[in-house]
């Protein structure tokens, strides 16, 4: 009998990229609130959050009864790198 053909490997999948962390310091303003790509994770400060790798928005808002007024400190977009912490700082 004919040989049969090579059996079609399963494809596979990429293996998952290892998350990065992500550190936030509001020195000034404690307890601001920090969001990640528009969803609120937490408060300052915030250290070494477990977030996916690749690129996030980041805002820092100190609120009532913090501020008297509620006012954004940072507004900026972050690329963190797999098994890499990055660092941001509100003034």
């Amino acid at each position: 009998p004919p040989a049969s053909p090579p059996k079609a490997s399963a494809p596979r999948s990429a293996p998952a990229e290892r998350p990065g962390k992500l550190t936030v310091l509001a020195p000034s303003v404690p307890w601001a609130d920090v969001l990640l790509d528009g969803r609120r994770v937490g408060h300052t400060p915030l250290v070494r959050r477990t977030v996916e790798a690749g690129r996030h928005r980041v805002r820092v808002v100190c609120r009532p009864p913090v501020c008297p007024n509620e006012r954004v400190l940072v507004r900026r977009t972050v690329r963190v790198a797999p098994g890499r912490t990055v660092e941001v700082r509100a003034p």
